[in-house]
């Protein structure tokens, strides 16, 4: 479901809801609509595509021995819809930080496992919401007191 078709979704709910209700779904579609507008220049195909290539690079590489039958990526829609999902913004994350993210996920030794793409971006995991890919952008510039980069993941 896209933003535009939640926002139409929240309005058939206006005349269900008492006045505080409206409000609050005014300030929920105010939101949407921001984040909507930051997003509207970016081209999510292009960077799910960039985000699938570089998977299948590591996985070419030998990176994933342990479990050479799965299916590490999705169809650049389900990845480009996956990125445009509400639960995430990444309006604020250029398409460079993203890839840049991916790509030192890919490279940290594997310790016990790795996300496939998809889940790497976020994951509903009972009813708390994952997401590999915003811990990293988070945590880009993060040191250690010694002065060495931080796995965020498994640290």
């Amino acid at each position: 479901m896209t933003k535009k078709e939640i926002i139409g979704q929240l309005s058939l709910l206006r005349p269900y809801v008492e006045e505080e209700g409206i409000q609050y779904l005014d300030n929920i579609q105010e939101w949407i609509m921001s984040i909507v507008e930051k997003d509207s220049s970016r081209d999510f195909d292009k960077l799910a595509e960039q985000m699938i290539q570089v998977y299948h690079e590591a996985g070419c590489k030998g990176k994933y021995p342990y479990a050479p039958n799965t299916h590490w990526t999705c169809s650049v829609q389900i990845i480009s819809n996956r990125l445009q999902s509400p639960r995430i913004n990444l309006a604020s994350y250029s398409d460079e930080q993203i890839i840049e993210a991916t790509k030192k996920y890919i490279d940290v030794p594997i310790k016990d496992y790795k996300r496939t793409l998809l889940y790497f971006i976020w994951k509903n995991d009972n009813n708390e919401l994952k997401s590999d890919l915003l811990t990293y952008l988070d945590n880009n510039d993060s040191d250690d007191t010694n002065g060495s980069k931080v796995n965020w993941l498994y640290e």
